[in-house]
């Protein structure tokens, strides 16, 4: 071209410059889609970096571990680390005399709905926290109920006093300890005395207690109920707030990703038609049509 004194078409330089062009549109149409799909989970990830530390910073820090694996420590930024639906289950054989329990921080025993209960040492597993659970396995059908035999009233008293001393001061009553006989008495108390229970109920069996953790929703030291007694106690509140900030966030990048998609959509279409200009050849205005013999004679 250069020896007809003819120019290189621009397009040509461009196919040069750009060798994507060669391949046509849809390979280009993908990595600008890829480019910009990756632009925008940036900045949803940047707009999430402050409810990571909510999940992180608040009190109850529900999955906090101490551990060398750092995909244990990346769970105290989920919301999971909140917690406020948790339970914490606690054994021991009725030879260790007492059993001691408590909530995570940030968390409350709901002593209103503590399950507890005796299992015999003679199951296979011993893992179980209620006596439905252990009902459930086929193995234990057969099994001797231990909690049958147990004087509940003497371990509901200990909860109450344990529930009375958490009411009257929270942040000191943090934990609850039950035992399992008087204080003197060698005989087990935990026991109905006028029920003898059965060679497989001992003083071996496992005593077990369920207890569920919820949000405190009482006056404390720390956090004092207001005066007027009409608004929510800080910690209820400030999870609400937490909540409502999460969910209007939740909303704004929805409303983001719905609004830049149709935003690469259009961009898409102007280069679509910006893709035919640079590709255009003679074949694009050209009209191609057969003739006849006698029409080509005619006319030739």
């Amino acid at each position: 071209m250069a020896e007809m004194k003819m120019k290189v078409p621009k397009s040509e330089d461009e196919l040069i410059e750009d060798p994507f062009l060669i391949l046509g549109y849809g390979i280009n149409a993908y990595f600008d889609m890829m480019r910009e799909l990756s632009n925008m989970f940036i900045a949803i990830t940047i707009f999430f970096i402050p409810v990571y530390g909510w999940y992180k910073g608040n009190e109850a820090g529900a999955l906090e571990r101490q551990s060398f694996n750092p995909f244990e420590r990346l769970q105290s930024f989920t919301l999971g680390n909140m917690g406020g639906a948790q339970t914490v289950c606690g054994q021991k054989k009725l030879n260790a005399e007492k059993l001691t329990f408590e909530c995570p921080p940030g968390l409350d025993v709901d002593y209103d709905n503590v399950i507890f209960g005796i299992m015999s040492p003679k199951l296979d597993l011993s893992y179980y926290c209620s006596e439905e659970a252990i009902r459930l396995s086929p193995d234990n059908k057969d099994r001797n109920k231990c909690t049958y035999y147990m004087n509940a009233a003497f371990i509901h008293k200990q909860l109450v006093t344990c529930k009375t001393a958490f009411t009257a001061d929270p942040d000191k009553q943090t934990s609850c300890t039950v035992k399992f006989h008087e204080s003197g008495d060698a005989q087990k108390d935990v026991w109905i005395k006028a029920l003898a229970p059965p060679s497989d109920c001992s003083d071996d069996s496992l005593f077990y207690l369920q207890a569920p953790c919820k949000i405190r929703t009482i006056s404390t030291s720390n956090s004092p109920a207001p005066a007027d007694g009409t608004k929510e106690f800080p910690n209820m509140a400030k999870r609400k707030l937490y909540g409502l900030m999460v969910g209007c966030l939740g909303v704004f990048v929805y409303l983001f990703a719905l609004i830049y998609i149709d935003y690469i959509k259009q961009v898409q279409k102007n280069k679509a038609v910006d893709f035919d200009v640079k590709t255009i050849t003679a074949g694009d205005y050209t009209v191609e049509f057969d003739i006849g013999h006698e029409l080509y004679v005619r006319w030739k």
